[in-house]
């Protein structure tokens, strides 16, 4: 390869990383009015977290919620990760909701900690459950989730999820919201 051709295939390469590097990997085309399965990390360098951080991390989704109106199906606070099964509410998107979940509680443990603290990593994985049987093994999936980490034996035992407010008797850190589904597994999901 000549001095020329190396020369151009680094500049195309430079142009390619600069022009993709503000482009989202993933383009949502729906982000409301339909059950949303997520997952987000939080930074490596911002864990652990201390029991009193995770306390203003659910009071953050139990405040947004009350604000923005967004059905809560789900969730399960784990300690580096969190789960969370919701339905955003009219005008409003998974995104939105997500984007003022995650800054008020940075906002928050960066006061506690007395420094600027990136708490969640940029981006998360969402998914869109289309049927009630996929429902259904999403909550599962969420609440079992401490038990296959071994922070748990039971769903019941760990106190950071929903698992407790699915006996309809407990009250737990973040209320969740109640839904009537159809019987048949297979039909489509949309609120």
């Amino acid at each position: 390869m000549s001095v020329c051709a190396k020369t151009a295939r680094k500049r195309d390469m430079s142009y390619r990383k600069q022009r993709f590097a503000k482009m989202s990997r993933l383009r949502r085309l729906i982000e409301s009015h339909r059950f949303f399965f997520i997952t987000t990390h939080f930074r490596p360098s911002a864990l652990p977290l201390e029991e009193a951080e995770r306390d203003i991390i659910l009071q953050s989704i139990r405040e947004c919620r009350e604000q923005r109106h967004f059905l809560l199906i789900a969730y399960c606070l784990m300690p580096t990760h969190l789960h969370i099964l919701l339905v955003p509410h009219d005008q409003d998107t998974m995104r939105n909701i997500m984007r003022d979940i995650k800054l008020r509680s940075s906002k928050r443990i960066s006061a506690k900690r007395g420094q600027p603290c990136k708490l969640w990593q940029a981006r998360s994985f969402d998914r869109i459950i289309r049927h009630r049987r996929e429902l259904s093994e999403t909550v599962e999936y969420i609440h079992l989730n401490p038990v296959k980490d071994g922070l748990a034996k039971d769903p019941l035992g760990w106190p950071r999820s929903s698992a407790r407010a699915y006996l309809r008797t407990e009250i737990t850190a973040v209320p969740i919201d109640f839904v009537d589904l159809p019987v048949d597994g297979r039909t489509q999901l949309r609120w």
